[in-house]
């Protein structure tokens, strides 16, 4: 599509303003590389880029679609010619538009992908920030995001402890306060920011030996760490360097909810997809190899027979809400080089084509069997120790859901996975009553009742 589709004008001006258009385009792609839509414009853009290269400087043209357009070729400058013979023709403007100037036009492939790129960059961009991070990351279907420590004249540990903290809130680190040389980054500029946000910093009475299903803040050896799991591991340190044991950290901070009533993010309605069971193992005690089978029974209130979790003998408490059963998707274990296997997930059922987390507060079925999605089995580093290399950071949010089995029956490999109908008693918030028909098997010692063993 050409920009010098005015009638008259000056030569010398067409060309300046033919040539500014690309500087100012090259521009404002790279300025805004990071929104989302970006980069889909960045994709059509070179696709004209490309065809006016390989055709000397002009935008090849399609005869037919000129006179269809009711554009005619002009004398003089123009940056789109019906040319004899064109290189990449395809490339060039061959879609036309018919109608009156300035309606009437002819277009390029290139042409038809940059407005959808700058659509998704409007919508993204419009609205709350909240919304804005979320259309770019899918809540818990993602892994967890980084942000990096900046080029900054502050001390390490105020640099590494905003680079947590936006971790922590996924937002961009020129997003967070600006800090001057010496001022305290836990202090009353951050606290009064995250105020503004709904949000505050709660110190941790015991960090040595603290543990929480999510992401913590940790200072140790000069600075600060992102911790999650429980027990908790390092799974973002922005400054790097030594590894940090956990009777070395001298300070614990939760980012925290004002008021956690008005936090609470909305509940996902339940998947209505059917996913299948690719795999089924057990494990005898803590630390004992996974072991597959082809079919098992499931046993409601306890677990599925022969495992850990029935007889008491795992890592966790048995007998709790959430403790019966765990899944793990089998497209988090395959983007692992090796994939993750039984052994080193410790997850009783992998299952492909349905999202778990959105079971979560819904009951679904397995087969014949009845279950009801818990909440997520968060990594820790327990995890970590049987897959022996650092998968706890990848594995945030991915790493499955915890169900209660609340019917007796049989689960065998193959067997489909569906949310219950939607309006029945899947409509029951996680921790509420279960009807799981037996007696709940007896309990380890005092453990947090998290993570897969």
């Amino acid at each position: 599509m050409g920009i010098t589709q005015t009638p008259c004008g000056s030569h010398a001006l067409q060309v300046a303003l033919h040539l500014l258009s690309y500087v100012l385009g090259a521009y404002f792609l790279f300025a805004n590389r990071r929104l989302t839509g970006v980069p889909l414009v960045a994709i059509g853009a070179p696709l004209n880029v490309l065809a006016i290269t390989a055709n000397g400087g002009v935008m090849p043209a399609n005869a037919a679609a000129l006179r269809i357009a009711g554009i005619a070729e002009r004398a003089g400058f123009d940056n789109l010619v019906a040319l004899t013979h064109p290189h990449l023709a395809f490339l060039g403007d061959v879609i036309p538009v018919p109608g009156p100037w300035p309606t009437g036009n002819v277009l390029s492939v290139g042409d038809l992908v940059i407005p959808r790129g700058a659509f998704v960059v409007l919508h993204c961009g419009c609205g709350p920030r909240r919304h804005r991070v979320a259309a770019r990351f899918p809540a818990q279907s993602r892994a967890m995001r980084e942000v990096r420590l900046p080029e900054s004249e502050l001390p390490p540990a105020a640099a590494s402890f905003l680079a947590c903290l936006a971790t922590i809130l996924e937002l961009p680190f020129e997003d967070l306060p600006l800090l001057c040389a010496g001022e305290d980054p836990t202090g009353w500029k951050v606290s009064r920011w995250l105020g503004g946000l709904g949000l505050g910093l709660a110190r941790v009475a015991e960090p040595a030996s603290f543990s929480w299903p999510g992401p913590w803040i940790a200072h140790a050896g000069g600075r600060f760490v992102v911790m999650y799991g429980v027990p908790s591991g390092v799974v973002w340190d922005p400054a790097g360097g030594p590894e940090i044991e956990p009777g070395s950290i001298e300070e614990g901070l939760l980012v925290a909810a004002a008021d956690i009533a008005l936090a609470r993010p909305a509940r996902p309605a339940a998947p209505t997809g059917t996913g299948v069971v690719e795999s089924l193992a057990i494990a005898g005690s803590a630390g004992e190899p996974a072991r597959l089978l082809e079919a098992a029974r499931a046993l409601a209130g306890q677990g599925i027979e022969g495992d850990r979790h029935v007889a008491g003998t795992g890592t966790f408490p048995s007998g709790m809400p959430g403790s019966a059963l765990t899944m793990i998707e089998a497209e988090v274990c395959e983007s692992f080089d090796p994939p993750l296997d039984p052994s080193q997930h410790r997850r009783n059922l992998v299952t492909r084509g349905i999202d778990l987390n959105a079971l979560v507060g819904y009951e679904f079925t397995i087969g014949e069997v009845r279950c009801r999605g818990m909440r997520l089995c968060e990594p820790c580093t327990v995890v970590q120790r049987y897959a022996g290399r650092p998968v706890l950071r990848a594995l945030v949010h991915r790493g499955g859901l915890r169900a209660d089995i609340l019917h007796d029956g049989t689960i065998r490999v193959g067997d489909p996975v569906r949310a219950a109908p939607p309006g029945g008693r899947g409509a029951r918030p996680p921790g509420g009553p279960a009807t799981p028909v037996g007696a709940a098997a007896p309990q380890t010692a005092d453990a947090p009742p998290a993570g897969p063993d």
